[in-house]
């Protein structure tokens, strides 16, 4: 369980929901609740919540409404709904909305939630945060590329060919698979992730293509992720993790999309577009031995490589205005060109996600409307990219570059540039003469 996972609990009644937020406080849970769908959603805009707790019959917005809100509004939250036992298709019918599992009230009721939040937990990687977008920032030529073959890939959703993509951790390959996911006719219907590397072993099976009741004592019938995605899309990270008998499992999915949940013999057919990712040499694995060399070639239908940040330095500026806007709900925090250009200079072992993590140091710890060199870690003037030295232009050109963009982007209107890059409009008319920036070059 990570620590102090953040969970909002969603039920009209009042003893109900003060007793499911007790349970989970004495759990070591950071616990917010709502007493209405409508409520839930206001504090879901406000807060990043990991988990959605909420009953399934409310007055208003009813439990699979709610699973579907969270799901357009924060992808990466999972919703558990709590029923009765009256209720169950139902309860399926929000699982279909984007719900991850629901939960039967009853003697095993508290017992079945921290179990059922355990799993949800395990099944996405936290860390890599909640309330993410499938907005993808960058337009330099590698990143050109992959947004070009990530169109295709979504154009071609429907045909259900299998795609595979590849990169460094921390590069954003989950962002980009839900932006495949956005941009295909599949949009109307659930983006299931699931973190290969995660789950336990002896959940993987059962997980990906669930479980009928009595398989064991206590044991309750579970659809599994591949149920839940039917219509849409599967995002399976992490693939080179999975265990060799799972993949024989998944090569079969692959070349029938038909399975049979633990415990059963009944064929179960489904519609779902794989997407797959891994940070591993699939190549290596198959020499290795740990991994089907026939399920490479199912995956690899369609691959998309995501270069690593160090490939793409030019995106950092972008990049950098993106996180601070985001982070400081679009504030007047600005950077100066000497920040960026050290941050341009260091070859970020962890690529997008560590250079977010920086930028949100940053933020905390500075005072003042502006970020400048003095404000970055050590880290950053510690491991500097020789590529980036030798090449690097100079200061004067990615300010001259900087200033241009954000003309560009105000049409020229040099109060908002000024406003923008924390300058005085003297200041700017004078760096645009001194940089040679013309009027006529301005233009989209």
């Amino acid at each position: 369980m990570m620590e102090k996972a953040n969970i909002l609990v969603v039920d009209d009644q009042q003893y109900e929901r003060d007793s499911i937020c007790a349970l989970l406080k004495d759990e070591g849970y950071a616990v917010k609740d709502a007493s209405n769908g409508e409520e839930a959603i206001k504090q879901l805009k406000k807060e990043a919540f990991h988990i959605v707790v909420t009953d399934l019959k409310m007055p208003g917005m009813d439990g699979a409404q709610v699973a579907k809100r969270v799901r357009e509004i924060s992808p990466n939250t999972q919703v558990i709904v709590v029923t009765a036992y009256a209720e169950i298709k139902t309860a399926v019918e929000a699982m279909r909305c984007g719900a991850f599992d629901y939960i039967m009230k009853g003697a095993a009721f508290p017992e079945d939630l921290l179990e059922c939040i355990e799993r949800a937990l395990c099944s996405f990687d936290v860390r890599e945060g909640v309330g993410q977008t499938t907005e993808i920032i960058g337009d330099s030529p590698p990143m050109k590329k992959v947004l070009e073959l990530a169109r295709i890939a979504a154009e071609k959703a429907e045909s259900k060919y299998p795609v595979l993509i590849l990169g460094e951790s921390g590069t954003g390959k989950e962002l980009l698979a839900r932006a495949i996911h956005e941009w295909s006719p599949r949009r109307d219907k659930p983006f299931v992730a699931v973190n290969c590397a995660a789950i336990p072993d002896s959940l993987a099976e059962s997980e990906l293509f669930g479980i009928e009741e009595g398989v064991a004592t206590g044991v309750k019938r579970r659809i599994g992720r591949f149920e839940q995605a039917d219509g849409g899309t599967l995002f399976l990270d992490e693939i080179g993790d999975l265990k060799l008998e799972l993949q024989a499992k998944l090569l079969r999915v692959t070349q029938e999309y038909e399975f049979e949940r633990v415990g059963s013999s009944k064929n179960i057919k489904v519609d779902v577009r794989i997407i797959s990712a891994t940070s591993v040499d699939l190549q290596k694995a198959i020499t290795a031995g740990r991994f089907k060399e026939a399920l490479l070639y199912r995956l690899n239908t369609f691959e998309i490589k995501l270069p690593p940040l160090r490939e793409r330095h030019d995106d950092i500026p972008q990049l950098v205005e993106y996180f601070i806007s985001r982070h400081t709900d679009g504030g007047n925090k600005k950077i100066n060109p000497e920040a960026i250009f050290s941050l341009m200079s260091y070859d970020w072992p962890g690529n997008v996600r560590q250079l977010e993590k920086v930028i949100l140091r940053v933020l905390t710890l500075s005072t003042g409307d502006t970020i400048s060199k003095e404000h970055l870690p050590s880290e950053i003037f510690g491991r500097q990219s020789a590529k980036i030295k030798e090449n690097l232009e100079s200061l004067q050109d990615i300010e001259r570059d900087i200033i241009t963009r954000v003309l560009k982007e105000t049409q020229g209107n040099i109060h908002e540039a000024a406003r923008r890059l924390n300058i005085s409009r003297p200041t700017l008319y004078s760096k645009m003469k001194r940089f040679g920036i013309e009027w006529e070059n301005l233009n989209p």
